[in-house]
């Protein structure tokens, strides 16, 4: 924590925008937050400076707004209509079934639905991956890129073209789509290698493609518990090739569980090298591995634990919100972030700090955001919880206390419903 230096000899300070009193940054000592234009100018005991809004957080702890690398907006609050499905193979079914009745205007509908709800968890940045196909074609691109701009000035939010697996993206169709997705104002490719019948050819055309726009990748990779990781092995080694080092993210990357130990150290030291950072999405890989057998059933999950200890960024991420893939969704990364301590067994207090690290700075790290975090320069993206300690953040889901979104106060934020 550092705060910026009063001039000398100069006289009392203006009013700056907003002061937090009394709060914990990170959970500890006691200290104020200074906000100004929608940037924190300082941190420290007892700080001098005045606000024209000033609250006394009496103790909470605060912590840079949340980053939700994985969502897929574009889906939400559909499960009423279609119901929960047996397993990723029966969701990506029903879900295709239903894209040509869909509507830019619905989507953006049940979209804005989602970033209410969102923003009042205290999430600042979010990544979205949105179906682009033969059915539902730039429909849910325009229908999400429609509400991004709404919500700029509290939401920093990308937006990823996901091409189904079984594509062909070497069809004029399927390229002109993504091309013009890109064009449209998308922020990154996403895919599915794994589906596809030649996944390297697949992994090589989404890697050149983004390499020609300057975009990021973030790719769903081997979302099941086969004992391969071949595709995610091979995403790394095109990453290096194609010198996108830092500029891809992998998700999911169940298969990790499944394979030996012997493959997931040598996978793993490919992606610690190219700096890929893997997502991993605990909620809907829980509800959706193991369909079509009886239950439990294997829940496959990527190994969090290794992944940390080897150096690669992992972040966490909430993924579906009540759609076929995940009737259970919120949104709240909070949630996410608990679940996945649970599967994946990592309990101490340093774990419960790097799980609070995987919904934000490792976020922001795979999403590039360059002035994010809880330090003078930053973007003014906080959340207060309701609690006084860094270690009952999971164990107690407390309540925001207070959010502030690029220095705006969200007062006294309550639950959004579905549309």
């Amino acid at each position: 924590m550092s705060e910026q230096p009063p001039h000398e000899g100069a006289g009392p300070r203006a009013p700056v925008d907003l002061v937090l009193r009394r709060a914990r940054p990170m959970g500890g000592d006691l200290a104020d937050v200074a906000v100004d234009a929608g940037r924190i100018i300082a941190i420290g005991a007892d700080l001098v400076h005045q606000g024209w809004d000033e609250f006394d957080l009496g103790g909470a702890v605060v912590l840079p707004g949340f980053v939700d690398v994985h969502h897929h907006i574009d889906k939400a609050f559909t499960v009423d209509v279609l119901g929960p499905a047996d397993g990723l193979g029966a969701a990506v079914a029903v879900m295709r079934a239903y894209k040509a009745h869909l509507s830019a205007d619905d989507i953006s509908r049940r979209a804005r639905a989602v970033l209410d709800r969102i923003v009042r968890h205290g999430t600042c940045a979010l990544r979205t991956h949105v179906d682009l196909d033969e059915l539902v074609e730039l429909r849910g691109v325009e229908g999400v890129l429609a509400v991004r701009g709404e919500y700029a000035d509290r939401l920093r939010m990308q937006v990823v073209p996901l091409p189904r697996g079984e594509a062909d993206l070497r069809d004029p169709a399927v390229e002109r789509l993504l091309r013009r997705a890109l064009e449209m104002g998308c922020d990154g490719l996403g895919g599915v290698p794994d589906r596809n019948p030649e996944p390297r050819r697949y992994v090589d055309t989404v890697l050149a493609l983004a390499k020609e726009y300057g975009c990021r990748v973030d790719l769903h990779v081997e979302e099941n518990c086969n004992p391969d990781a071949s595709v995610l092995e091979y995403v790394a080694d095109a990453t290096l090739r194609e010198g996108l080092e830092g500029r891809v993210t992998c998700s999911h990357c169940c298969s990790l569980s499944a394979v030996s130990d012997a493959v997931t150290d040598r996978v793993i030291a490919k992606l610690r090298e190219a700096r890929i950072a893997v997502c991993a999405l605990p909620l809907t890989n829980l509800f959706l591995q193991g369909g079509g057998a009886r239950v439990p059933g294997p829940r496959g999950m990527t190994r969090v634990r290794d992944l940390w200890e080897a150096g690669v960024t992992v972040c966490c991420a909430s993924d579906n919100i009540q759609d076929p893939f995940n009737p259970y969704g919120n949104g709240d990364p909070l949630l996410a972030a608990l679940v996945c301590g649970l599967v994946a067994r990592v309990g101490s207090t340093r774990d419960h700090a790097t799980l609070l690290e995987t919904i934000t700075t490792a976020g922001a790290t795979a999403m590039g955001l360059a002035d994010y975090g809880l330090e003078v320069g930053a973007r003014a993206d906080l959340v207060a919880l309701d609690c006084e300690s860094l270690a009952t953040v999971l164990a107690e889901q407390p309540a925001r206390k207070l959010v502030l979104l690029g220095g705006r106060t969200l007062r006294s934020p309550a639950a959004a419903g579905p549309p």
